[in-house]
């Protein structure tokens, strides 16, 4: 990692990915984030890092750069098992995890770009700019390409977990459960989902 993109990273931690928890059979919800933020405190032991990071950090005696820098911050990644839904939980060491919608904004500006200039030299400048309203598909494909890289690296962290309630091998990562159902703990109908919540 270079220099600037060490101090890049160690100014402020990635954002938060929050999912929701529910069942429409009883109204169940719970929120999570994966991956979450931890601090590995002087026994080893995992501490959430809550929004106000810095007063968590604060209690140590770190702040973000010193904790990066004495390797103390992971991601703590969470899969559910797709036979009995119990949640497990990887931690690795902190990292940057993925180039996030700046980058998928830019590489959708340029493939428009292109199609207009293609189209305008090639049917005419009116129906060139009948591809503007196919910007959102764009951007849509673009961050499906950028996230791709990452999602493939959690989803190796998913293999060899062993389910401690039901020992099934089977488990996805929060980010692949969405089209998935589970067993709801309140009321025991399979039909609980986990979904992504959107952020400002």
């Amino acid at each position: 990692m270079s220099n600037a993109v060490h101090a890049a990273a160690a100014k402020a931690p990635c954002p938060l990915y929050p999912f929701e928890a529910a069942c429409p059979e009883c109204g169940h919800k719970h929120g999570l984030n994966s991956p979450e933020r931890a601090i590995k405190s002087g026994d080893g032991k995992l501490e959430i890092l809550h929004d106000d990071y810095r007063a968590d950090l604060a209690t140590h005696g770190l702040t973000w750069p010193k904790a990066l820098a004495e390797k103390r911050v992971q991601n703590v990644f969470r899969f559910v098992c797709t036979d009995c839904g119990q949640l497990e939980e990887v931690a690795r060491e902190y990292e940057s995890i993925e180039p996030g919608c700046a980058a998928a904004g830019w590489l959708t500006l340029v493939l428009m770009i292109i199609s207009i200039t293609t189209l305008y030299f090639t049917v005419g400048g009116e129906l060139a700019f009948l591809a503007v309203p196919a910007a959102p598909f764009y951007f849509f494909f673009c961050s499906d390409l950028m996230e791709w890289p990452y999602l493939a690296k959690i989803r190796k962290l998913g293999k060899g977990l062993k389910c401690p309630s039901c020992q099934g091998s089977d488990f996805v990562p929060l980010g692949d459960a969405r089209e998935c159902r589970f067993k709801c703990p309140q009321c025991g109908v399979k039909a609980l989902r986990y979904l992504p919540v959107p952020t400002a």
